[in-house]
């Protein structure tokens, strides 16, 4: 498997930097998609379904929580000879620095035989991006 990082953000951009807080992939437009107005970010958070509704509303409301993201960035990988993207649902940075990326889906929506390849944690990711190792 073969990774690529499409876009490429600095440490301070993921941190809350108000500039760099902006989706990288619209969400399209389904049953229970929408927008969420953020307190703590002062925009619209998009969302594309009731579970990330729920996450939206959780990091905005969590004092552990300085600032998140929706689709924050695109993890390019290869598999099975294909190239595709993922693009994960959220990037959350907390008040001790540290940045997380999240998965907002119910269990039976993950397939995982599709979702394993692209979430695998790649050495050095987080690290490059402020995060733990």
């Amino acid at each position: 498997m073969t990774w690529t990082t499409y876009r490429r953000r600095s440490a301070e951009g993921a941190a809350g930097d108000p500039e760099e807080l902006a989706a990288r992939r619209s969400v399209p437009q389904r049953e229970h998609s929408g927008v969420w107005l953020s307190g703590k970010l002062g925009r619209e958070v998009q969302y594309e379904s009731v579970t990330e509704l729920r996450v939206v509303q959780l990091l905005d409301h969590a004092d552990q929580v300085t600032s998140f993201q929706e689709q924050p960035l695109a993890l390019g990988y290869t598999h099975a000879g294909r190239r595709r993207s993922h693009y994960p649902d959220f990037l959350a940075v907390t008040t001790d620095g540290r940045t997380v990326l999240i998965e907002a889906k119910p269990r039976g929506d993950i397939p995982l035989a599709i979702t394993r390849p692209s979430t695998a944690p790649r050495p050095g990711c987080a690290v490059a991006r402020g995060g733990v190792s």
